[in-house]
């Protein structure tokens, strides 16, 4: 089933917020932003067994770091991109994450592999954003979510104009509501 809302950023990134052990594909990530945040509520507590992100621990058992479960993977092509991605992981402490350099066309995602995919702040910089897609959409799981940011057209008046230039001499796309 296939839906679509217009929503800003920081609503797609609460449709796509991870449980715990959920994996989440981060297509065209950047630096991460959207990965990370994926990252931390997919995280499972070192028992193995998933537990809701703000539930109390135990008073028999002492607390405990988590263990990396729940990967979530962040692809995109560029190299100090993905260099600034891991950098900041690291910074804060996010262990169940990985970054992928991949061109978004031809991502290396075996179909159902992840509970959530998105794409953020991207799609308009493809060539071919149908083929981003449904690439995403095949590495999901049945019932998971795809969610994607991407920018849209304005009247069509002088800014159309400029948004065809734009268009042809840049490769950007701009998508009609």
């Amino acid at each position: 089933r296939i839906s679509y809302n217009l929503l800003g950023s920081h609503d797609t990134a609460r449709l796509l917020t991870a449980g715990p052990g959920d994996g989440v594909a981060d297509l065209a990530c950047g630096t991460g932003n959207y990965t990370r945040r994926w990252a931390q509520t997919a995280r499972v507590p070192s028992s193995g067994r998933p537990q809701r992100p703000g539930a109390k621990k135990s008073k028999k058992s002492p607390a405990r770091t988590r263990k990396p479960a729940g990967l979530c993977l962040g692809f995109d092509r560029s190299r100090p991109m993905l260099a600034e991605a891991v950098r900041m992981a690291r910074a804060e402490g996010i262990e169940n994450i990985s970054f992928i350099r991949a061109e978004v066309h031809r991502l290396p995602l075996a179909k159902g592999a992840f509970s959530r995919a998105g794409c953020c702040a991207a799609l308009h910089l493809f060539s071919d954003p149908a083929a981003v897609l449904e690439g995403g959409a095949a590495a999901l799981s049945p019932g998971g979510r795809f969610a994607c940011v991407t920018v849209q057209a304005g009247p069509r008046d002088l800014a159309r104009w400029i948004e065809q230039g734009v268009e042809i001499f840049s490769g950007l796309h701009f998508f009609e509501p």
